[in-house]
């Protein structure tokens, strides 16, 4: 926010230099809008000039100055010159008094209040048009108009000498009248211009030509100058009324507003956040290099675009455009967006004019994509953590409690077989064997589990996906789990209408199979039945353990695949999980692009039902 303040900062500071430039330049200075031509600001020396008060300016046109005869023709050259940067013309205007003048007017386009304007200013000619149209009436005045002019007047022969020249002339260059008959426009060029002095006298030999040039006095002080050039007659004799006006002022003024103008361009350029400027129907007007960097599509194709065409390239603002809002509450507001590859930090402050009425605003865009990576890799790492964590305090849950009861088992089973084994007949002998074998087994599938799932978490499985034959997998993994459920007297069916192959990772698979159907083992109860089902569906194939058992609750389906709810349950022979089966299933069948859920009714049975791709 500190770069938006200096921003502003310069701003008003190059606003209150040019202001003051304006007011206290000594020729009559005007801005006025280039659509309606109503004056916006008039100088002091507008208002001396042609007497007209500042608040009469205020409530008029440009044209309320030309003459009516002069207006089409005003309004064609202003048509003509609109995207012109500095036009220049002469024209006739009338002051409030009535009297005619006639006046040249140099212009510039700029920018003055969020407005597309011109500011002009007027050098009165009108000295210099008595003295052309009184040559044209009579050259026996001549020599009458010749000493009055405040410009330095010249008449050349054919050839480019001089054959008179006015006192001004002789005052303000420094050599006398019989030393500039000895002379030519060559002797009087800037060294740096004397290569293109006879170009332009054979010019003004043949037409009126304007130009600006440098002279130099008898002392060798160059100074520049306005040339008017006019081929004419003077007793009968073709000759060149030339007129040399010293613009010597009037050059540092310009000099004084280019710089300024480029101060303040400077500022403009060297703040680090992309700035443009808008006008009140969010045009842009102005806009600084940053700006342009950051959208290069659009370079220097920005002013006179919509913003919100410039940032997302879109013919309408979007809903929470912050320029909209400003504009209802006419106070700063701010977005954070995303553009492309880019975060963007956008900000627009209104901008009011010495009546307090809205005019546009500043629009500030910064670049914190940087920040916003930053932001999400933090995230992300949080994430990492809280995942480490969770990881950890499940395994120490599993070390802590889940396997320490099969072993429990295991330990008292054969405690009571080498204490009391003489007093058992050999049916309770075969009995603890068998709860032993069964507790072994568990432990072994949990450790199996376990050395899986953390290899998991730490990366270490690799993913080697292929063409397997359901059938075979299926048959190893029955085969593996028989015994178990021979215990229970469970019954297992394998069904598949087909041949059906997977793609799939072998060892992945096996991990998934014995999972689910160890689980419909654990939760059916002795004498029940698990069916497993494959059936084909578009490019995956769905596969279904279905039990009798004794189901599982809404609430519980809920919760089993999230790793943050430890779900154990025990089977009905009292046999003990760690839940880490169907964490294991759910990452890996995803891992594949596949899916797994739970369709269940308490007392009547489960379904897990998974897909994998078709092989």
């Amino acid at each position: 926010m500190q770069n938006d303040k200096k921003v502003e900062e310069a701003l008003r500071e190059s606003e209150e230099r040019y202001r003051f430039m304006f007011e206290n330049n000594p020729q009559p200075m005007f801005i006025y809008d280039l659509e309606t031509l109503a004056f916006l600001q008039a100088n002091k020396t507008a208002v001396e000039h042609y007497g007209y008060s500042k608040q009469e300016f205020l409530n008029m046109t440009l044209k309320d100055l030309h003459l009516e005869e002069d207006l089409e023709l005003l309004t064609l050259d202003i048509e003509k010159t609109k995207h012109t940067s500095n036009p220049t013309g002469e024209w006739r205007q009338k002051k409030k008094s009535g009297e005619i003048i006639y006046v040249e007017i140099v212009a510039q386009t700029v920018t003055f209040n969020n407005r597309i304007v011109r500011h002009i200013l007027i050098n009165d000619i009108t000295k210099h048009r008595q003295t052309e149209n009184a040559l044209k009436n009579s050259e026996s005045r001549l020599r009458l108009f010749f000493n009055i002019s405040s410009d330095a007047l010249f008449l050349l022969d054919e050839d480019g000498q001089f054959i008179d020249a006015n006192q001004v002339a002789i005052s303000r260059y420094g050599y006398s009248l019989d030393e500039f008959l000895r002379m030519t426009p060559l002797d009087i060029a800037a060294n740096s211009l004397k290569g293109k002095v006879q170009q332009q006298v054979i010019k003004a030999s043949q037409d009126e030509i304007f130009f600006e040039w440098t002279h130099c006095t008898k002392g060798g002080i160059e100074f520049p100058v306005e040339v008017h050039s006019k081929p004419a007659m003077i007793l009968g004799k073709k000759c060149m009324f030339v007129e040399a006006r010293d613009i010597t002022e009037r050059k540092k003024n310009e000099a004084k507003f280019i710089d300024i103008a480029a101060q303040w361009q400077i500022t403009f350029d060297t703040v680090k956040d992309g700035v443009c400027l808008l006008d009140s129907n969010q045009r842009i007007i102005r806009c600084n290099k940053v700006m342009t960097e950051l959208f290069p599509q659009m370079g220097k194709n920005m002013i006179g675009r919509k913003c919100w065409e410039v940032v997302h390239g879109i013919k309408e603002p979007l809903n929470e455009c912050p320029i909209l809002k400003m504009k209802k509450t006419l106070q700063r507001e701010n977005i954070e967006l995303k553009v492309e590859s880019k975060w963007l930090d956008i900000t627009v402050d209104p901008i009011f004019d010495v009546n307090n009425s809205y005019t546009g605003a500043v629009h500030i865009v910064r670049d914190i994509t940087e920040r916003k990576l930053a932001e999400e890799a933090l995230t992300l790492l949080n994430n990492q953590l809280k995942s480490t964590n969770s990881t950890k305090d499940k395994l120490f849950s599993i070390v802590a409690h889940d396997l320490k009861n099969p072993f429990n088992a295991i330990l008292g089973f054969s405690e009571l077989l080498v204490n009391n084994h003489n007093s058992y007949n050999h049916k309770k002998t075969e009995e603890f064997i068998e709860q032993i074998n069964s507790a072994a087994k568990n432990t072994l599938a949990l450790i199996d589990n376990l050395l899986v799932w953390a290899n998991s978490q730490m990366g270490k499985i690799e993913y080697q996906p292929q063409n397997l034959r359901l059938l075979t997998t299926i048959q190893d993994t029955l085969d593996l789990l028989r015994s178990t459920a021979r215990i229970k007297n469970i019954t297992i069916r394998y069904f598949e209408a087909e041949d059906i192959a997977v793609y799939a990772d072998k060892i992945m698979l096996q991990i998934i199979v014995r999972n689910l159907i160890s689980n419909a083992i654990k939760f059916t109860k002795p004498n029940g039945k698990i069916n497993i089902y494959a059936t084909i569906d578009h490019n995956y194939v769905e596969i279904t353990v279905s039990d009798d058992g004794i189901g599982i609750s809404k609430e519980i389906c809920n919760k089993l695949f999230n790793r943050n709810d430890n779900i154990t349950t025990n089977g009905t022979a009292n046999e003990k999980g760690s839940g880490l089966g169907l964490m294991l299933c759910k990452e890996f069948i995803e891992k594949h692009g596949g899916k797994i859920w739970v369709e269940s009714e308490l007392g009547v049975g489960s379904e897990f039902k998974f897909t994998l791709p078709k092989g």
